[in-house]
C-alpha cells in the first residue's frame, strides 16, 4: 500500500497525466489514495451527502482498516460504491482531463446503489 500511495502520484505527473504531484480537487495536499479518497473536502461533502457523518467514519488512520470496518454492515454496499465512484472521478479528471461536478458523483453513486438493493 505504501508503493501505490508513493508512486502513483509520480505515475501520474511523469506521464503528465495529471498537472502535479497535489490533489487535483483540493490542491492543499500531495496526493495519497487515502486523502483523495476520504480526507479531501470535497471527498468529506461526499461522504457527508450520502449520510457518511460518524466522528468515527474519518478517525481511523489506516486505509486499510477503513475499508476494512466499512465494507460490513448495512451500508457496505453504498460505501463501496462510493470508493469506486470517487476514484472514477479522480480518474475521469486527472486521466480524461475532463470535469465531473460534485452532484454527478453523488447522484451516479445512489443510483448505483439502488441497482445494486435492487437486483441482490
Amino acid at each position: 500500500m505504501f508503493a501505490i500511495n508513493l508512486f502513483l502520484p509520480y505515475l501520474c505527473f511523469t506521464r503528465e497525466t495529471c498537472p502535479n504531484l497535489f490533489v487535483v480537487r483540493c490542491l492543499l495536499f500531495e496526493e495519497t489514495i487515502f486523502h483523495y479518497l476520504r480526507d479531501c473536502s470535497t471527498s468529506k461533502k461526499v461522504w457527508h451527502g450520502l449520510g457518511f457523518t460518524d466522528i468515527n467514519f474519518f478517525s481511523n488512520l489506516n486505509l486499510w482498516d477503513w475499508i476494512r470496518t466499512n465494507s460490513i454492515g448495512p451500508c457496505m454496499c453504498l460505501f463501496l460504491i462510493e470508493l469506486w465512484w470517487n476514484w472514477r472521478a479522480r480518474n475521469i479528471v486527472c486521466v480524461g482531463k475532463e470535469t465531473i461536478f460534485l452532484f454527478q458523483v453523488l447522484a451516479e453513486t445512489r443510483k448505483l446503489a439502488f441497482i445494486m438493493e435492487v437486483c441482490f
